[in-house]
C-alpha cells in the first residue's frame, strides 16, 4: 500500500479504505470474542464477552468457532491484491489465495501466519519433507496412515539409520493428536524390534524443534546393543548440562519426560530437544537461545559420535540428503515390509 501511495497510484484510496476497514474489523474481533453458553445444543445462543473473562477451554472453543475458511480465503485475496497493486490481475490473486488455503489445510499453520510472514509460504512450498509439493520427494521405505519412514541425510554416524516423518507439516511431534501419537509409538516400537532382530542393535530416537517452519522428524540411530538406555541417557544428560553451563538458562535444564509422559512434560510452542530412552519418554531440554544451540544436528551427532568413538569427519560434517541407489532403497523396503 505504501508503494501505491508513493507512486501516486489511482488505486491507493481504495486500498487505503479497504485496509482501514480490515484493520478496524480485526481490532474489534481482538477486543470482543464469542463465548458459547452452557447449552449443549448445536444451535446454542452466543453472547459477546471481554476476552479477559474467558477460561482457557473457552478460548480454545472460541478460536475453533471463529475460524472460517471462506473468510480466510477472502482475506488472502485482499492481501494478494494489496501486494500486487493490480486489481485486474484476478488470476494472480486466486493463485495466491489458493496456495495459502492449500498450505493451511496441509499444515498446522494458520493462514494469518502466512500473511504476517510471506517467507513462510515459500518455505513450506520448498519443504523437503512435504511430499508432492514439487520438490524432489524423499524415498519412502514404509508408510502408515499419518507417517512415512525415509532415509536420513549423509554422512550418518552409524549405518542404516532412518527418519520418521509426519505426512502433514507440523512443527514437532507434540502437535500430533492422541491417535497420531499412538501411531508414532507403534512405529518406534516396531523399528526397535526390527533393528534388534535384524542387526542386534538398540536404537536412539530424538527430535529437535527449533524453528517456526520446522517439519517434524524423529531421527532413529542404531547403536550397539551393549549401550543400554540408562547409559545413553547419562551421555545426553552430560551434553545438555555442558550446553547449559555455556549459556544462561532460566528453565529447568533437564526435563525427565518419562515421569509424566512426553506430551505432558514439554510445551509444543517452545524450542526444544528431546531424546527417547523408551517409547514413553526420556530427557527433554528447552532451548532458550536458539542462536547458540549447535546447528545442523551437531549436538546429537557429537554426543552419539563421542561415546561410539566415531570418525571425527563424520561427526563434524554437515549432513545432507543425497540421491540413494535404487538397490539400497529397495533393500530397506523389503526389510521393513513385515515390520
Amino acid at each position: 500500500m505504501m508503494k501505491a501511495k508513493i507512486m501516486g497510484s489511482v488505486l491507493f484510496p481504495k486500498l487505503e479504505a479497504r485496509y482501514n476497514e480490515l484493520n478496524s474489523t480485526y481490532t474489534k474481533q481482538q477486543n470482543m470474542k464469542v463465548k458459547p453458553d452452557s447449552s449443549q445444543n448445536k444451535n446454542r445462543n452466543l453472547t459477546f464477552v471481554d476476552e479477559n473473562d474467558l477460561t482457557i477451554s473457552q478460548m480454545v472453543e472460541v478460536e475453533k468457532e471463529s475460524t472460517s475458511k471462506d473468510n480466510l480465503r477472502q482475506s488472502a485475496k485482499q492481501i494478494a491484491s494489496m501486494k500486487t497493486f493490480d486489481n485486474n490481475d484476478l488470476d494472480q490473486q486466486d493463485e495466491v489465495a489458493s496456495k495459502l488455503a492449500k498450505l493451511s489445510e496441509t499444515s498446522e499453520i494458520a493462514i494469518n501466519k502466512f500473511i504476517e510472514d510471506p517467507k513462510l509460504m515459500k518455505t513450506l512450498e520448498s519443504c523437503l519433507f512435504c511430499q508432492g509439493n514439487g520438490m524432489r520427494d524423499l524415498p519412502i521405505l514404509k508408510e502408515t496412515d499419518n507417517f512415512y519412514i525415509t532415509l536420513p541425510p549423509k554422512p550418518e554416524i552409524t549405518s542404516n539409520g532412518t527418519l520418521i516423518v509426519p505426512k502433514k507439516h507440523i512443527k514437532n511431534s507434540l502437535y500430533l493428536d492422541s491417535n497420531e501419537y499412538e501411531e508414532l509409538k507403534d512405529i518406534m516400537e516396531s523399528l526397535s524390534i526390527f533393528y534388534f532382530k535384524s542387526h542386534k542393535q538398540n536404537v536412539i530416537f530424538y527430535e529437535e524443534s527449533l524453528y517456526e517452519t520446522n517439519h517434524a522428524n524423529i531421527k532413529c540411530v542404531p547403536i550397539p546393543a551393549s549401550f543400554e538406555p540408562k547409559t545413553v541417557g547419562s551421555y545426553f544428560r552430560e551434553g545438555i548440562m555442558e550446553q547449559v553451563i555455556d549459556n544462561e538458562h532460566h528453565h529447568q535444564a533437564l526435563i525427565k519426560t518419562s515421569d509424566k509422559g512426553y506430551r505432558q512434560s514439554l510445551a509444543k510452542e517452545a524450542p526444544f530437544f528431546h531424546v527417547w530412552l523408551d517409547v514413553d519418554g526420556g530427557l527433554g531440554h528447552i532451548v532458550e537461545d536458539v542462536v547458540s544451540w549447535p546447528k545442523h544436528d551437531s549436538f546429537s551427532r557429537r554426543i552419539i559420535g563421542g561415546f561410539l568413538d566415531a570418525d571425527q569427519f563424520k561427526i563434524m560434517s554437515r549432513p545432507k540428503f543425497s540421491v540413494e541407489k535404487r538397490s539400497v532403497i529397495q533393500s530397506f523396503v523389503e526389510k521393513l515390509k513385515d515390520m
